[in-house]
């Protein structure tokens, strides 16, 4: 996921990888969306992440309750920065010509 991507469009996009997955015969683990998302969330989310990995809740929590916390967070941070503010496109300038690196190590590895 891109900065200034919408969430609605990461998960969809992360279901619709699982099911394709699945329609082909691969084994994916309950947790395995969870862990994929959080990996892939751009670094406005960082303190989204580090806040629900240090209270322990990535291994209990569902695909779906994820959803919806982070539909809350992406509107907050909406409301706090502002839609296409110039936070939004200091993130993209910072990013660009950066690899990611996975924030969160699944325990399944």
């Amino acid at each position: 996921m891109s900065e200034g991507d919408t969430i609605t469009n990461h998960i969809a996009h992360i279901k619709n990888l699982k099911e394709q997955l699945v329609a082909v015969g691969e084994a994916v683990a309950s947790g395995e969306p969870v862990h994929v998302t959080l990996n892939s969330l751009p670094c406005s989310y960082d303190m989204f992440v580090t806040g629900l990995t240090t209270a322990s809740r990535v291994s209990t929590i569902t695909f779906d309750e994820l959803g919806g916390m982070l539909l809350q967070q992406e509107k907050a941070l909406k409301k706090y920065f502002g839609e296409g503010s110039s936070m939004e496109n200091a993130f993209v300038a910072k990013l660009k010509g950066k690899s990611k690196q996975p924030r969160y190590q699944s325990s399944q590895n």
